[in-house]
This record gives C-alpha cells, sequence and structure tokens, in this order.
C-alpha cells in the first residue's frame, strides 16, 4: 500500500513508471523504503532549482495526484488535468517527472543498499541476489549525480525559456530572461526517455 506523500512526486511515480528500472518494479519492491526520502530529495534538488513559490504552486496545483504516461502500466493520467495548466503539465512531462524521480533514487539509494534494525545496520540480501555494497552503491550515486546535474540544465533553461508560463518563477538569473547559464542541457525532445525512463506519448 502506498502512502500519499505531501510532495510533488510520489512514491508511485518513481517506482511504477521505469525510471529505476525499464519495467514496473511494483511486483518486488517496497515503495515504503522510497517515501522517506521523497522530501528531502524535492527540498535539496528541486526546491534550489524551482525557487519555494513555484515548488508550492506546482505542489498545490498537483495535489497529490500520481500521473502515468506508460499505457503499457496502466492509463495515462495526467499531473495537471484543468486545462488552464497545461505550462505546469507540460514542465512536469517533459522535465521534472524524471528529474525528480532520479533525485529521490539518488538520496533513497544509501538506505535501500544498508538498511537499519534492532541490532544495528546490515546490507540487504535475498535467497536469489547479493548485495553488491557500499561501492556499488556510490557508482550508482556518481552516474546518477551527473544525470541530475544535466537535467538541472536543461529544467533551467526551459524555465528561463518560458518564463512568461510561470508567475511564480525568479527569473532573475536568466540571461535577457530568455536562457540560463550552461550549455549541457538535454533537449526537450529527448528528455522523456532520458535514462532508464520509457514511456509511451499520448
Amino acid at each position: 500500500m502506498y502512502i500519499q506523500t505531501p510532495t510533488l512526486i510520489q512514491a508511485q511515480e518513481v517506482v511504477n513508471g521505469g525510471v529505476i528500472k525499464a519495467t514496473p518494479m511494483n511486483p518486488r519492491f517496497d515503495a515504503g523504503i522510497i517515501n522517506p526520502h521523497i522530501l528531502d530529495a524535492e527540498m535539496l534538488h528541486v526546491v534550489p532549482m524551482l525557487g519555494s513559490a513555484l515548488y508550492e504552486t506546482m505542489k498545490t496545483k498537483k495535489a497529490g495526484t500520481v500521473s502515468n504516461y506508460n499505457g503499457a502500466i496502466a492509463p495515462i493520467q495526467k499531473a495537471f488535468t484543468n486545462p488552464l495548466d497545461a505550462a505546469y503539465e507540460a514542465l512536469w512531462y517533459q522535465y521534472l517527472n524524471t528529474y525528480c524521480a532520479w533525485a529521490v533514487y539518488y538520496e533513497a539509494l544509501p538506505f535501500i543498499t544498508i538498511q537499519t534494525g534492532v541490532n544495528g545496520t546490515f546490507l540487504t540480501q535475498t535467497e536469489f541476489s547479493q548485495n553488491p555494497g557500499v561501492s556499488a552503491a556510490k557508482y550508482l550515486q556518481d552516474n546518477v549525480k551527473r544525470r541530475l546535474q544535466s537535467m538541472r540544465a536543461a529544467v533551467e533553461n526551459y524555465l528561463c525559456e518560458n518564463f512568461a508560463s510561470f508567475p511564480d518563477f525568479d527569473n532573475a538569473h536568466c540571461p535577457n530572461s530568455t536562457n540560463c547559464e550552461g550549455s549541457d542541457e538535454v533537449p526537450a525532445n529527448q528528455m522523456r526517455g532520458y535514462g532508464l525512463y520509457y514511456v509511451t506519448n499520448n
């Protein structure tokens, strides 16, 4: 059972959408491991990028909706269903859904690898798999961090180019209010499908 969190992204959107794995993980993955790290991930990675005003606006408008853009998993569900919120839906669909999910994975990964029990910390093991340990988790984190940095540049560039559609976005750092600094951004038409996130367009 999933617990709805007072955050922009929900655990289902991380687990079911294919961010961590190209196919849904929900039959074999406990989303409860991710839930405690969603807010921290957004405070560390999303709010500094969007600004608190835009973040709170999007969180309020989305209101805990669990979006889905992969028709092979479930019916298509937009995050922002109000036609007046088309700009927010475009930002979420093209960029933020994937960015938020990777941020959550980045922050949750150490706690997925190493868990805490009554006798202290331990590496999780199963009958048919072996936990590769802290070094492997650090390797994954390093790769996820690289993706987050590139995706952040893309999000900032998109917001700067479209700041008129987002009244709560502070575009003071955008050169000429049209472009953000940096040239490592991922084009919008490539963002969906970035990393391990595979979807079917509606």
